[in-house]
């Protein structure tokens, strides 16, 4: 997908093929519209390893307990794509999310086969 405004911009240029500053120029542009896009963020924090067993038995009302751990194990993730750690908290009436280090896929595979 290409932005609008490039394309416009772009469709007074008889030939954009002939140098190689409307080249690097094209390319500055798209790179300024990519860095302007809006994507939609999720912070998930786990919350206990459960049987399907388990599931099945929820009921409305129930209340799940949670690890004391799991505020500071949360992930951000854009177009379900992990990319930080984080930990949930709150500064007054607003909650927060508070990036620790960037998402690690081969140290949450680790992590994931020992346990605690």
């Amino acid at each position: 997908m290409i932005p609008q405004r490039i394309l416009l911009a772009t469709r007074g240029i008889a030939d954009v093929h002939d140098s190689e500053g409307t080249t690097s120029d094209w390319r500055a542009r798209f790179s300024e519209e990519v860095m302007r896009s809006t994507v939609t963020l999720e912070a998930t924090m786990p919350l206990a390893r459960l049987t399907l067993g388990d599931l099945a038995g929820f009921e409305p009302g129930q209340i799940i307990e949670f690890e004391e751990t799991a505020q500071s194990h949360a992930k951000l993730s854009a177009r379900d794509k992990t990319l930080f750690v984080c930990e949930f908290g709150k500064l007054g009436q607003n909650y927060t999310v508070r990036i620790r280090h960037p998402y690690d896929a081969g140290q949450d595979f680790i992590d994931g086969l020992m346990p605690g």
